[in-house]
């Protein structure tokens, strides 16, 4: 073989190479990009959620179908939800903060609790689509989870925690057809229905709340008038003035009266109801949420009745108010990423939207959207939005720091057992109050 055929060959055979290699280089790319399309629809953004909706309530019957009805239109979007039950839930998120691990959404109260979790840097503001709500959300329903300027949470529902739901016919027994509407008055029909061996107010206050807020934060208001929490908040008003120790007199008035069950610290506020429901105690006072619970879901509905704490004699704030404050926020984790910040944020728009707040409505939950109440509602609701449409009285514990919560209703437990005095009482209160004052000055 010559020289020059070998060199032809050659190069023939390294053109062959070449070609062979370039065909498998341009088939091999189809190949290695085939498993990509081959794959489906890319993985979900998935969100962590922690809440209480655990409970058998309607309320939170609305919340899950609510969540439910998301995932299935939403299915590039995954839920996984954390329950707590109601008892512990604040506690969970007093431990999940302070450690700083929050969930990617969380269900949230306003007031003190709410703005230590924002002061922390924990929770993102909602600003960006708060303008979704326009006309359908008051500003004012707004003003709860409104913290430095900046909104963190939508509300869900309305919420009164002083209602006194009441036996009408044990009340006829005691020689009263209408409920009385002064703290003297009151003070008799309790006494009345004692006598007849009928326990006056069932009151499950094992987690200390329901008398802090059903009991204290409305007879604060009727005695010394709307601002005077916030002014204690603020350092310009004090527990130990003689209107506030007033108020925990009343309390421990009614302790030395005995109206109360004698397990009021072992049973909590939805055992409490179901001794009403029973007919072992005559009324109590809880929250609005309960009265399709307690008036239209019961068979002897028509027989409860609906009041409001009454006025006394040297109050300085409107008989006509109510103890209330907006609930059931879902708060966004400041620490998001984009792709779950826009996750978070469309959850939140098909949460909210009209349709939820109608279907509370329906069931007869009051709601803070502005919503005409449909033509076929039951009279109850009607009654209840007529018994709490008259101003809204602050909740204690939406107002003063958390400490200071805690130590109200520690001092409230003190007063019932006879443990301390009111004045001593409200001094201790003062100090705590005095101390969170102190170190905030310091911190800013």
């Amino acid at each position: 073989m010559t020289r020059s055929r070998m060199k032809r060959l050659f190069c023939a055979a390294i053109g062959l190479t070449l070609l062979m290699g370039l065909t498998a280089c341009a088939t091999a790319w189809p190949r290695n990009r085939a498993p990509d399309s081959a794959a489906g629809p890319p993985e979900p953004t998935v969100l962590t959620f922690m809440h209480n909706w655990s409970g058998p309530s309607k309320v939170s019957t609305v919340y899950m179908e609510r969540l439910r009805q998301f995932e299935r239109e939403n299915p590039d979007i995954r839920i996984v939800e954390e329950a707590i039950a109601s008892a512990q839930y604040k506690i969970k998120l007093g431990t999940h903060s302070a450690g700083r691990k929050l969930p990617d959404l969380s269900v949230v109260w306003p007031g003190s609790r709410l703005i230590r979790l924002v002061d922390s840097g924990l929770l993102m503001p909602i600003d960006d689509i708060i303008g979704e709500w326009e006309g359908l959300l008051p500003p004012e329903a707004l003003q709860g989870f409104t913290v430095h300027g900046q909104t963190y949470a939508l509300p869900a529902i309305q919420n009164f925690d002083d209602i006194i739901y009441y036996n009408k016919s044990y009340l006829l027994k005691a020689g009263y057809k209408e409920f009385p509407d002064s703290y003297g008055e009151f003070k008799e029909m309790l006494v009345r229905l004692k006598e007849l061996g009928i326990t006056p107010i069932g009151l499950g206050n094992k987690d200390k709340w329901p008398m802090s807020s059903a009991y204290v934060s409305i007879i604060t208001d009727r005695i010394n008038g709307p601002s005077f929490l916030q002014g204690v908040a603020s350092g310009e008003r004090a527990f130990t003035e003689s209107g506030f120790v007033r108020v925990l007199s009343v309390i421990g008035e009614l302790a030395e009266m005995e109206v109360w069950n004698e397990d009021m610290n072992s049973i909590d506020a939805i055992q409490v109801l179901e001794r009403f429901l029973q007919g072992e105690v005559a009324m109590v006072i809880s929250n609005s949420s309960y009265n399709a619970k307690l008036r239209i879901d019961n068979p002897n509905g028509p027989q409860v009745g609906v009041a409001l704490f009454p006025r006394f004699a040297e109050g300085r704030g409107d008989p006509a108010r109510s103890a209330g404050n907006i609930q059931m926020g879902i708060a966004v984790n400041s620490r998001l990423d984009p792709a779950k910040k826009e996750a978070a944020f469309r959850f939140l728009k098909f949460f909210y939207d009209e349709s939820f707040y109608r279907s509370l409505l329906m069931e007869n939950i009051l709601v803070p959207a502005r919503l005409e109440i449909p033509e076929d509602a039951d009279p109850s609701l009607r009654e209840i939005i007529g018994l709490t449409g008259n101003g809204t009285a602050p909740i204690l514990d939406s107002v003063v720091p958390l400490s200071v919560k805690d130590a109200v209703e520690t001092g409230l437990v003190a007063i019932v057992k006879g443990q301390a005095a009111p004045e001593e009482a409200a001094q201790e209160m003062q100090r705590v109050m005095d101390q969170w004052l102190n170190d905030n000055r310091a911190a800013d």
